[in-house]
């Protein structure tokens, strides 16, 4: 057979591969048996007491601007900060002893960190003397406190005071 030589130019040459030119060692598996590495607990998620009794308030009709020094008691930890924020009560409907409340308070931990909290539920009594008895329903923003981030809460609102307790 004749090849042009137009076609040899062309032609690849393919190398042959045999045993002799293979690594042909048999394959061994580790002795070590690789350890699974444990993660930390996540932070506990509890809930806590909120307490302010120095607090500035300003009333501007239904609505109060709160702020000052605060006190978060999570188990046994204490939390320190400032709070500010409105807390609104509406007027109660006729014949009705409940009022709606809402709040949206910020506190800000001594150490620079930011929990916001919204409140949503319903006040019992007056503005004044007495203050309101307060409860209903609240979200936080994830903290490294260990807060629950939604809950219930329960507590205290007056002219300088502001107690709430912070349920899962």
């Amino acid at each position: 057979v004749t090849v042009p030589p137009s076609v040899v130019a062309d032609t690849v040459v393919v190398p042959v591969v045999t045993a002799t030119t293979l690594d042909l060692t048999p394959y061994t598996a580790p002795t070590t048996v690789p350890v699974a590495t444990t993660m930390p607990p996540p932070p506990a998620v509890l809930g806590g007491l909120l307490s302010a009794n120095s607090i500035t308030v300003v009333a501007s009709g239904p609505r109060y601007d709160i702020s000052g020094p605060v006190t978060l008691a999570l188990g046994d930890t204490v939390v320190s900060g400032t709070i500010d924020g409105r807390i609104g009560i509406d007027e109660p409907l006729e014949g009705e002893s409940q009022s709606q409340l809402s709040g949206d308070l910020t506190f800000t931990t001594d150490a620079g960190e930011v929990i916001e909290l919204r409140l949503s539920g319903y006040a019992d009594g007056v503005a004044s003397p007495l203050g309101y008895v307060i409860s209903g329903s609240f979200r936080s923003s994830a903290s490294s406190t260990g807060l629950v981030t939604a809950g219930s809460f329960s507590g205290s609102f007056e002219s300088v005071f502001l107690a709430l307790t912070l349920a899962p």
